[in-house]
């Protein structure tokens, strides 16, 4: 004859451990959502701000271009001036051609003189602008 015997245990009360540990789970649980919710939104934070920049750069990139296209043709227009104001003064030239204005930079980093020339290229100063005293340096 054989027998079996079972033998089982069950806690009747431990002291509410099992209640106390299954809300430190579920705390958890919601700090790592938390967490996970920071940290996606700090990636797309910094990929608005990349993206942003991008297109802040470019704009700026796009400006100086232009600037530099605008600098050019101002180029090419004094020399213009200057060889046609040459030109008239060997006898060649309008006497409506516009004197060649010179920039010529004076002391201090925003300060410039703007000088014009006359018929025998003697140049004289016509205005001074000197960058404000309010205007940080």
């Amino acid at each position: 004859m054989q027998s079996y015997g079972l033998t089982a245990t069950q806690t009747l009360y431990n002291g509410f451990q099992t209640a106390t540990r299954t809300r430190q789970a579920e705390g958890q649980v919601f700090s790592a959502r938390e967490q996970l919710r920071t940290t996606e939104q700090t990636v797309l934070l910094s990929a608005a701000t990349a993206h942003m920049n991008l297109l802040q750069t470019a704009a700026i990139l796009e400006l100086q271009r232009s600037n530099v296209n605008v600098l050019e043709v101002t180029l090419r227009q004094t020399r213009d001036r200057f060889t046609r104001r040459r030109g008239h003064a060997h006898g060649r030239g309008s006497k409506n051609d516009p004197l060649p204005i010179i920039i010529c930079q004076s002391s201090g980093p925003m300060s410039l003189r703007v000088r014009s020339c006359s018929h025998s290229y003697n140049c004289s100063e016509n205005l001074t602008y000197s960058k404000p005293s309010h205007f940080p340096d």
